[in-house]
């Protein structure tokens, strides 16, 4: 009888981590990655400041607007990692987006994770593992 509760315990543990993880059933990085492909998100955080992130087909690029300003830079994926370099933007004033706008840029470049949960939540994390930016997907 101890040992049915131990292992309906065990298995208990282990569906309650993987759906806190929440990896959305996939097996690999490189098929989460897939998932990204040519995929547009919107950040899940303020009502008034929503900008959004598009991920270019070929995983190299990704692009957005901030309700304010445009901006696109090169992306670097492997396994996990998230990585964003050489930012493009444009530089239009808008003093009810300057703060959030400028935390945004700051964020997306220091995350270096990302994972996708239940198949629409797009994560990024910083080098400490801590969620730094979260994004619905936006069905096309």
């Amino acid at each position: 009888m101890k040992a049915l509760l131990y292992v309906c315990l065990l298995l208990s543990t282990c569906f309650s981590l993987q759906s806190c993880f929440g990896v959305g059933g996939f097996e690999t990085a490189e098929e989460e990655a897939q998932e990204l492909r040519n995929t547009k998100w919107i950040l899940d955080e303020k009502e008034a400041f929503s900008p959004t992130l598009l991920i270019a087909d070929n995983l190299e690029n990704v692009s957005g607007e901030t309700g304010c300003n445009s901006y696109s830079a090169d992306l670097l994926l492997k396994n996990y990692s998230f990585e964003i370099n050489t930012f493009i933007k444009t530089e239009m004033f808008c003093d009810q987006y300057d703060e959030d706008e400028r935390n945004y840029f700051i964020n997306l470049s220091n995350a270096v994770q990302f994972r996708i949960l239940h198949e629409d939540v797009l994560l990024l994390k910083n080098q400490i593992g801590k969620v730094i930016l979260r994004y619905k997907k936006i069905e096309s």
